[in-house]
């Protein structure tokens, strides 16, 4: 047995991450919130996708995220013909990633979410030593 095979992460294979969009509907700017369900990425996993040695130099952001967004809670801008808030589907995630912006805000969210973080009280803890 190796080393790695021994080892592993006491996290979740997925992040869970907020994403909050504000878009004008005529002359009124409304907010929606949502939560978004991603796959949690290594570095290698990052790295194929953006690092120098890139698997697809060409890979849009939107179908990166295509590949790696697998479900929504409390989303209410996807809706179906009857008014009623979409269910999660690659169709209804085309929807939202439609909206201009929505891409690059989605991807700044997933990638906080995906990044560790020593949070705020870490980042208090550590400024004081």
């Amino acid at each position: 047995m190796t080393d790695q095979a021994k080892y592993q992460l006491a996290i979740d294979n997925t992040v869970d991450f907020p994403v909050t969009l504000e878009i004008k509907s005529g002359r009124v700017t409304k907010t929606f919130n949502m939560r978004l369900t991603g796959r949690r990425l290594s570095v290698p996993e990052w790295n194929r996708f953006f690092g120098p040695n890139a698997d697809n130099p060409s890979l849009t952001t939107a179908d990166f995220l295509r590949e790696h967004i697998t479900d929504w809670r409390d989303q209410r801008l996807v809706v179906d013909d009857k008014g009623i808030q979409a269910p999660f589907s690659p169709e209804a995630f085309d929807i939202l990633l439609s909206v201009v912006g929505a891409e690059m805000i989605i991807f700044i969210a997933y990638q906080k979410a995906l990044f560790a973080s020593d949070g705020d009280a870490g980042r208090r803890k550590n400024s004081q030593s």
